[in-house]
């Protein structure tokens, strides 16, 4: 390694200590000035109605302070995957980061999503044993824990799912934990 290759990484390393602590008197902030904000609320999708998909959505949407292309956001999706946002997101999916239940790839719609996806530059792996549903933008202090999956399913309101939304600090940080320690035990999605 070269002397600024050296100097170089310890700068990147730095950055990365700086963006923490910033993470860190941002949430301390937060709970300061108003605890109540980091309340769970209740999130569904239902045929009458949507909140969870429209939370979801509502990320995408401009009017709503939604993503454009080149933000530094990443999204971190667990569960089923299929093309209800893929036009939404192609955009934006290299900042994607999607972990499916190994049986995703066993339907055909679950495959060709993850697949088109993964062409256009997202993370794409499969675990044996992934059972949690999980929607994270850290960035954003976004979390959706609950049954709903990215599929047109739950998105049209076809069935029953619910789930906790929380935009709780301490709590995205747990989730990302787990996140990330599911991750590593996964295997990236194939090439064709």
């Amino acid at each position: 390694m070269t002397e600024t290759q050296g100097i170089t990484q310890g700068i990147e390393e730095i950055k990365r200590r700086l963006t923490a602590i910033e993470q860190e008197i941002a949430r301390m902030r937060q709970i300061q000035e108003n605890p109540l904000s980091l309340v769970p609320r209740f999130v569904e999708n239902s045929p009458q109605i949507r909140t969870y998909s429209g939370i979801i959505e509502g990320l995408f949407d401009p009017r709503m302070g939604g993503m454009r292309g080149g933000m530094a956001e990443t999204f971190y999706v667990m569960g089923y995957f299929d093309q209800v946002l893929l036009n939404k997101l192609t955009p934006i999916v290299k900042q994607f980061k999607i972990i499916s239940p190994a049986t995703a790839i066993q339907t055909k719609k679950n495959k060709d999503a993850l697949r088109r996806i993964q062409k256009v530059g997202a993370d794409v792996r499969l675990h044996p044993m992934l059972h949690a549903r999980i929607f994270c933008v850290p960035q954003r202090q976004l979390l959706i824990i609950g049954s709903g999956d990215v599929q047109t399913e739950c998105f049209g309101g076809e069935r029953f799912d619910a789930g906790l939304f929380s935009n709780n600090p301490d709590v995205i940080k747990q989730a990302m934990d787990f996140f990330n320690r599911v991750w590593e035990e996964s295997e990236p999605l194939a090439q064709p």
